[in-house]
């Protein structure tokens, strides 16, 4: 949803989150947006308080562009852990990779 470049710029994760509440809050209502600033594929959690807006953004948001980003929606898998994966990249950066 967005570039590393983007994350650097000061403020971004929170602007970004505040957007995205208000623009999925159209959709149901959202218990909590999460932005990864440092996950390498721009990942953005939304929870929303019911099924039904979680699989009306999905299928409202899938393939839209955003800051020239085209989304990929997706429910969870409930697995995947995107805190630890931008640990991950993060580390591998600082090593030099």
């Amino acid at each position: 949803m967005f570039t590393a470049a983007d994350a650097r710029e000061a403020g971004f994760a929170q602007e970004l989150r505040a957007e995205v509440e208000a623009e999925c809050g159209k959709l149901g209502r959202v218990e909590k947006a999460t932005v990864f600033p440092q996950h390498p594929d721009g990942v953005v959690v939304v929870k929303f308080r019911r099924p039904g807006g979680a699989a009306a953004c999905v299928e409202r948001m899938h393939g839209r562009y955003f800051g020239g980003q085209r989304i990929q929606c997706a429910f969870w898998d409930g697995k995947t852990d995107f805190k630890a994966e931008a640990a991950a990249a993060t580390a591998h950066a600082a090593e030099g990779g």
